[in-house]
């Protein structure tokens, strides 16, 4: 189960999603899609091949943000060569640790965001990539 299953799936409010720069591979989770308030997804520069058809709901160019990533048909895509290079092969996340480091909540707007991050098991040191979540509490 994927970072975006876990946490993404289990937050019914979310309206805005920004996993953009993190080097994801795969398939995008279509418990991510389902979401029925998502209002802005952002996923762009990362490696996903492909999307769930639940996707399809949400492709309005104001709500989705998916260019520079892998998936065959869609537009502004990375190339070919960009999508077989050793940063688009899918990483062992046993060796990682998703770890929530910081809650910040702002009562009186109503968010709370989430800023999560992989840890290294041995280091415990934060990788560059982090993804942020938002909901409306």
């Amino acid at each position: 189960m994927s970072v975006l299953e876990v946490f993404a799936g289990n937050m019914r409010s979310l309206e805005q999603l920004d996993v953009a720069h993190n080097g994801f591979t795969n398939v995008i989770p279509a418990t991510v899609c389902q979401l029925s308030k998502l209002q802005n997804f952002t996923y762009s520069f990362n490696y996903f091949t492909g999307e769930q058809p639940s996707c399809a709901k949400i492709s309005g160019a104001e709500v989705v943000n998916g260019s520079m990533n892998c998936i065959h048909g869609k537009m502004d895509q990375r190339s070919f060569r960009g999508c077989f290079s050793d940063a688009a092969r899918p990483v062992d996340c046993s060796k990682f640790n998703v770890m929530v480091v910081e809650v910040l909540e702002a009562r009186e707007v109503g968010w709370r965001w989430w800023k999560l991050f992989g840890a290294e098991k041995e280091s415990n040191t934060s990788s560059a990539a982090s993804s942020y979540f938002t909901e409306v509490v």
